[in-house]
């Protein structure tokens, strides 16, 4: 079989398991664990996974989703934002959506939808956003349709939406510090990470630190890479989300349609991810006040174990990081070590789970 008929059957097999995923599979389940099949699926197939072994990871997976309600008729909501939050509303918003996209296409949708969606951008753990851009990456619109309405549901604002942003005042390394130098009065919850993103934006002063940092379009490669050395050296698994969050605005961002509306998705993010350093109970924010990160393996090794790994979050991890180097290259043309690194951490704690298992 050739390469590229080879990717058709990766790719066919790839849609037929999100249409079955649609049909069947609520977008959360254990009272708010995000359904993570069609995002882990599409980094499977990218990866390089035979449809054999995309098949059996749906199937093993599947077992512990719970059932999706009634699906409605494709029809626009012109109110859609105003169901945002509201978890029990995700079938009214996944056919807005649907009927958004028959109508309207992806470009027009996406521009509506995601300066809205931006402020709650921490939604289901960053999931809304991550399920939403491999979505758009799978090119399928039904699971489109459902990333952005679970976006939607599940939208967490950290800040009032109407509220007046601060001037933009401190570079990376100033709101760095100056976000770490508050931390949360007391526990966070557990143990969920959207719990402790609220309890974090809750506490005073965090919002006028969080909120300063000085965003142009270089600031999302320089959080990315720092967000993957930190994951590096630590094996955070909030951090990790914070990668994989990352990839996905860098995928979404071209679609918001003017200068302006990137900045803002700039600043909510940078909000989110801020509150992310404190959700996952970091002291320390620098990379370089942890232990050293693990001597990387080679891509083709970190892709053989991804794709083998049978959690949530190992080959997410690995597709973001690459994807991520491959769009930011080191000054020699190839992929920064520092990629390789935070996707050996992913796939070596994977490869102990299973050998505790």
């Amino acid at each position: 079989m050739n390469t590229h008929a080879r990717t058709d059957v990766h790719r066919d097999t790839l849609h037929a398991l999100l249409d079955q995923g649609l049909a069947a599979h609520a977008p959360e389940y254990d009272s708010g664990l995000s359904n993570h099949l069609p995002m882990v699926l599409h980094a499977l197939q990218q990866l390089g996974a035979a449809p054999a072994r995309l098949a059996d990871y749906a199937a093993g997976y599947a077992v512990r989703l719970e059932p999706r309600g009634t699906r409605l008729t494709p029809a626009l909501l012109p109110g859609w934002p105003a169901l945002c939050g509201q978890m029990d509303a995700f079938e009214p918003l996944a056919a807005h959506f649907a009927a958004a996209l028959a109508q309207q296409g992806r470009e027009a949708t996406l521009a509506q939808a995601l300066p809205r969606l931006m402020p709650g951008v921490g939604a289901g753990a960053f999931h809304g956003l991550i399920r939403t851009a491999h979505a758009l990456e799978a090119g399928h619109d039904g699971e489109l349709a459902a990333g952005l309405a679970y976006w939607a549901a599940a939208w967490l604002p950290l800040r009032d939406p109407q509220a007046v942003w601060p001037a933009m005042t401190l570079a990376l390394p100033d709101w760095l510090a100056a976000v770490q130098a508050v931390p949360p009065a007391g526990p966070l919850p557990q143990p969920r990470i959207t719990l402790r993103l609220q309890a974090v934006a809750a506490t005073p002063g965090f919002d006028a630190a969080a909120s300063a940092l000085i965003v142009d379009p270089a600031t999302l490669r320089a959080l990315a890479g720092h967000a993957a050395a930190l994951y590096a050296a630590t094996g955070n698994f909030t951090v990790l989300h914070a990668v994989t969050a990352c990839r996905a605005l860098a995928v979404l961002m071209p679609w918001l349609p003017e200068p302006a509306l990137r900045t803002q998705a700039m600043r909510d993010f940078a909000l989110a991810l801020g509150a992310a350093l404190h959700a996952a109970r970091l002291t320390r924010f620098s990379p370089a006040d942890h232990p050293p990160p693990p001597a990387p393996l080679d891509w083709p090794a970190l892709h053989t174990a991804a794709i083998a790994a049978s959690d949530d979050h190992t080959a997410k991890l690995v597709h973001a990081c690459g994807q991520l180097g491959r769009r930011w290259p080191a000054p020699d043309g190839g992929i920064a070590p520092v990629w390789a690194q935070a996707a050996t951490r992913a796939v070596l704690a994977a490869q102990a789970v299973q050998a505790s298992g």
